[in-house]
């Protein structure tokens, strides 16, 4: 048996897939002591075949549909996912093939162990379109030096796999058709983890409260961009003409 817990990531989140996305993490930090595998979508086709995303973060269009109540729920629930994974008190591992983007890279960087395709790409464009990065700081803080991150989020164009590595992103980086080899590595190497010592050593080390208060933080401030009517506005001609950027579309 496959001591393994499998959880397929949404391609978009909105508030019902955030919800089952918070569920199913709840589920397996709870559940037996066994390593968590994030992967995402395909459409179809086994390993190396059909087309393949991680996560690209929040629906936009599910965004400027949403009331305030549904939104805050769906914000609220990415946090609760968030600070599951960022706690976790058995290892977790991301599976990036395709696209991550926004709080699909933040859910990669929350994991202890990023395996990631060759074709695979890392992108943070919230800034371009009048968001704010605030409930994956934590999780990419852990990985990227602030420049980085700044950087990053300021250009919001897609990089690669090999340079998301080299910027802290990404642990090791694969061809599509070995990356089933390369998690299997990885899940040798902590066979032998003692359980009780890595969530003992986890509630040591994660600042818990500190975190719980800085995703509360997040969420309002996500909350509030994603309620101005100008952000709203832009985010619906960004929808219809596909461009993101900020300043220019008044001048």
């Amino acid at each position: 048996m496959e001591r393994v817990t499998h959880i397929e990531l949404p391609a978009a989140l909105d508030v019902a897939t955030a919800k089952v996305l918070r569920d199913r993490v709840r589920a397996a930090v709870a559940g037996p002591a066994w390593p968590i595998v994030f992967r995402g979508e395909r459409s179809g086709g086994g390993e190396g075949g059909g087309e393949a995303s991680f996560c690209t973060g929040v629906s936009l269009a599910a965004a400027v549909a949403e009331d305030v109540e549904g939104a805050r729920a769906a914000v609220a629930a990415i946090a609760d996912a968030l600070e599951l994974v960022l706690t976790s008190p058995v290892p977790t591992i991301a599976v990036v093939e395709g696209k991550a983007i926004g709080g699909g890279v933040g859910l990669a960087a929350a994991c202890d162990r990023v395996i990631a395709a060759e074709g695979a790409t890392f992108a943070l464009p919230e800034l371009l379109h009048g968001l704010v990065p605030a409930l994956i700081a934590p999780a990419l803080r852990r990985r990227l030096t602030p420049a980085h991150f700044g950087w990053l989020a300021m250009t919001g164009f897609a990089r690669g796999a090999k340079d998301a590595a080299e910027l802290g992103l990404v642990d090791e980086v694969v061809p599509a058709g070995d990356l089933t080899r390369a998690l299997g590595a990885t899940l040798r190497a902590i066979s032998r983890l003692d359980p009780l010592a890595l969530a003992r050593a986890r509630a040591h080390l994660v600042p818990a409260r500190e975190l719980r208060v800085e995703l509360a933080r997040a969420v309002d401030v996500t909350l509030e961009r994603l309620t101005d009517p100008v952000v709203v506005g832009r985010l619906r001609a960004f929808l219809h003409d596909g461009v993101p950027t900020w300043r220019g579309r008044d001048e």
